[in-house]
């Protein structure tokens, strides 16, 4: 009873972390926070209470004594002063609790204190708050520093499933007892079988929020985001526009394009979804990689090479998981090899059949004390890195049942690699 207890709880904190993982860095994604970021803050807010099981969701400044921005069944919050970052569990739910810190407010372009906020709603409505409550909203992050926040998660269905656990392993306990010995070799091979589908339940629903909350939070950005580019692009065009405000107006659209990529890496790292494996010429597929990536490997004078075990290897897999898996690993190889390099693509064959497929560069390679942490999600080495990169090469491998790792290359640098790859041709 204790062990599936503790299998559901940390499922559900596995699910609170990932979440807050994403908010957050949805927020620290932003580089201008004026009133239409408070806007969209608000409206993430109210997405995720939205979202089966979350109950309550706030942020504030971590010297204030109340919560700038709250949402969902906000008496269950504490008090922010004095809350410790952290995870504990309440007879009302499970509550997490994290810092963190942003940088003060890049004024030279964007919105900023002086921004308008929002564009007006197309349909005429009245916006959703005061323009001036917005702005006093707005000024909490203009000078940046440290904040706190906070998820609480709804705790019934962990205490629901324990119970019945409970009762289950009993009944099985009291049945035993009268059963032969070849009676209870059946039920043990059952209990196995019963904690197998547990354990896939737990994980499946952890996905299920993930995507759940990942679509809300998508759907909150995605959409005035989509507004926003229209009318920057349509004013760059503009003739009457000077030289240098349609500069500005090209830096606003790379923003928007640069946020609209960092949402579609985390939806693609949260949706769950099942591989339709194909036979795949790994050569040939290399080479579409090759000109994909061609502008890349040139600017920086890179040349890109296979060394392949066999002639015409052909490997089973999701052609569109392994471009991603990839385009990922050759564009991580891209940023670290110095100018003039050489990036290998290497496969070697198994004696199980599988096979075993290495990205090697000359970079400076990865520090000791972060290689623990290279495929965890939102975690980077790079100034402009996401974090999601490895984070989704290891879930893409894993649902091919491959194994993923790092290991340091001989003479400087690092290999990336994925194992147990079906090899079909040899």
């Amino acid at each position: 009873f204790a062990g599936d207890r503790q299998l559901l709880q940390e499922s559900l904190h596995r699910e609170a972390h990932a979440i807050m993982n994403a908010y957050l860095g949805g927020i620290q994604s932003h580089r201008r926070r004026g009133v239409y970021f408070v806007d969209q803050l608000d409206g993430s807010l109210q997405g995720l209470v939205a979202a089966q099981d979350i109950r309550a969701a706030a942020i504030a400044s971590r010297d204030v004594d109340r919560w700038a921005h709250a949402a969902g069944e906000t008496e269950l919050l504490p008090s922010p002063v004095g809350l410790v970052a952290g995870d504990s569990w309440h007879a009302y739910g499970f509550q997490l609790v994290e810092y963190f810190r942003l940088p003060p407010q890049n004024t030279g372009m964007g919105r900023g204190r002086q921004g308008r906020g929002p564009p007006p709603d197309p349909d005429g409505n009245a916006e959703r708050e005061n323009p001036s409550t917005l702005q006093r909203a707005a000024d909490l992050f203009d000078d940046g520093g440290d904040y706190l926040a906070i998820l609480v998660l709804n705790r019934h269905s962990v205490d629901e499933r324990s119970i019945r656990a409970g009762w289950l392993r009993g009944s099985i306990v009291a049945g035993g007892m009268l059963l032969v010995l070849g009676t209870l070799l059946g039920w043990h091979y059952t209990l196995r079988t019963e904690g197998r589908a547990r354990r896939l339940e737990a994980e499946a629903r952890h996905l299920r929020e993930l995507g759940q909350a990942a679509a809300g939070l998508a759907h909150e950005t995605r959409n005035p985001l989509g507004v926003v580019r229209g009318w920057v692009q349509g004013l760059s065009k503009s003739d009457k526009l000077p030289p240098d405000q349609r500069q500005r107006a090209l830096l606003v659209l790379e923003e928007c394009d640069r946020v609209t990529a960092r949402i579609n890496e985390f939806l693609s790292f949260a949706k769950p979804r099942v591989p339709v494996l194909e036979r795949i010429e790994f050569p040939a597929f290399v080479e579409e990689l090759h000109l994909v990536l061609a502008s890349d490997l040139e600017g920086k004078g890179l040349t890109l090479t296979l060394a392949a075990h066999a002639a015409e290897p052909v490997i089973g897999a999701d052609p569109e998981m392994l471009r991603q898996t990839m385009f990922n690993l050759i564009e991580n190889a891209i940023d670290a090899s110095p100018a003039e390099g050489t990036i290998e693509i290497r496969t070697v064959a198994a004696a199980d059949g599988t096979c075993r497929i290495e990205v090697a560069d000359r970079g400076p390679g990865v520090a000791t004390e972060a290689v623990e942490s290279l495929f965890a999600p939102y975690f980077t080495t790079r100034p402009r890195g996401t974090g999601l990169g490895l984070a989704i090469v290891r879930h893409l491998g894993n649902l091919h049942r491959w194994r993923t790792g790092y290991s340091p290359r001989p003479g400087g640098g690092a290999v990336f690699w994925l194992e147990g790859v079906d090899l079909l041709r040899s």
